[in-house]
């Protein structure tokens, strides 16, 4: 960022943060070095699934059989390397060391969760970094506050470590504010009706049914100014910034995003003056 960055046409955020995250995502899954920030260029097949079809360009599809091809090979890889890696990652959990030698069927069973893990370590992680810095952007009090709390905890930017990320207020309420007004999937998680009544109208027993995420997000009876970019809805009561007319919601996360998407931010925002180029 420090070399790209400092030219005329600065860097395009929205690929960095791709890269960053497919980078991660790969190595928790089942330890891929895909080097895409180091070789600063994407990967041509990204994912192990059927999924794959969602986030490939058209060129990589022409040749199907090159792209099985290197699927298998990741997955042979880490097959062979097993009880062999830096560090744990989610195919331990599906294939641990002493377990016996999956069949075909198994392997395929595997290649398709190893590519859910991937794509969920990947799109919602990117999308999450790189929403909470555009909407800062656009909020210049917000990316101030965010800056100001960022350089103040830390001395030297090798000081900013994981585990001293969580008890940044501001930060945590900027990246809660992100999920609540970034909208990444239509519904919320589906539930099955026990068989009741709501607003009025009988849900037979068996149905599916969830909530529209963008209606909820940005209704009022829920959040005061629901259309805006406000981290004080995520403040505690004792924060200088906190707004009694805000006020705290729930909102479910999980501590491996949370640390990553911390850790990008503080050590981006410590390091560099972010601004808007034109086009």
């Amino acid at each position: 960022m420090k070399e790209f960055g400092s030219a005329p046409e600065g860097i395009e955020l929205r690929k960095w943060t791709d890269w960053m995250a497919m980078d991660a995502s790969a190595d928790f899954t089942y330890s891929r070095e895909m080097h895409q920030l180091r070789d600063i260029g994407s990967e041509k097949i990204p994912i192990l699934s059927l999924l794959k079809y969602l986030f490939v360009r058209p060129s990589v599809l022409a040749s199907f059989s090159e792209v099985l091809k290197t699927n298998e090979e990741a997955l042979e890889s880490r097959i062979k390397r097993r009880g062999n890696v830096e560090h744990l990652d989610h195919f331990e959990a599906l294939l641990p060391a002493n377990a016996p030698a999956p069949t075909q069927k198994e392997k395929t069973h595997i290649g398709i969760i190893t590519g859910h893990l991937v794509i969920a370590g990947y799109e919602p992680i990117a999308s999450q970094i790189y929403s909470t810095i555009i909407f800062s952007l656009l909020e210049p009090t917000c990316l101030d506050y965010l800056v100001k709390e960022i350089r103040m905890a830390f001395r030297k930017y090798d000081d900013i470590q994981i585990k001293d990320l969580g008890s940044l207020q501001y930060i945590h309420a900027s990246l809660m504010e992100t999920l609540r007004i970034t909208v990444l999937q239509s519904s919320g998680q589906p539930r099955v009706s026990p068989g009741a009544t709501v607003d009025g109208h009988h849900v037979p027993k068996g149905v599916t049914v969830s909530y529209a995420f963008l209606a909820f997000t940005r209704d009022s009876r829920y959040f005061h100014d629901a259309h805006s970019y406000r981290p004080q809805h995520w403040l505690p009561e004792g924060h200088p910034l906190w707004d009694p007319a805000q006020g705290p919601r729930p909102c479910p996360g999980l501590p491996l995003a949370w640390q990553e998407t911390r850790l990008f931010l503080a050590k981006v925002l410590w390091q560099f003056d972010a601004e808007m180029l034109p086009n």
